[in-house]
């Protein structure tokens, strides 16, 4: 995943940081209303070459801190189970 800063001045964009997701096609994610965390949800799992053995990779939630500078710090992956099928989309809601 990728962070920008947005020139206030310009509206220029430049890449702050790249950041593994921790899964495999990152389909959606969402940045909690207090702005603090951004959750990336991995839609299906997904077989990869790990040496010479394949191994999967879970569907699920990636969740990140989002710091004062705006970059994110990996906090921990939720698998989840999706069987046959794949999560369509994931949101967050605020209490």
């Amino acid at each position: 995943m990728a962070v920008y800063a947005i020139d206030e001045k310009t509206g220029e964009s430049s890449p702050i940081q790249h950041i593994e997701s921790r899964g495999v096609h990152p389909r959606t994610f969402r940045i909690d209303p207090s702005g603090q965390m951004l959750v990336a949800e991995h839609n299906l799992p997904v077989t990869v070459r790990d040496g010479d053995q394949l191994k999967v990779v879970a569907a699920g939630l990636s969740v990140f801190r989002i710091g004062d500078d705006g970059k994110l710090e990996f906090i921990r992956k939720y698998d989840v189970d999706v069987g046959n099928s794949s999560m369509f989309w994931m949101g967050m809601v605020e209490l």
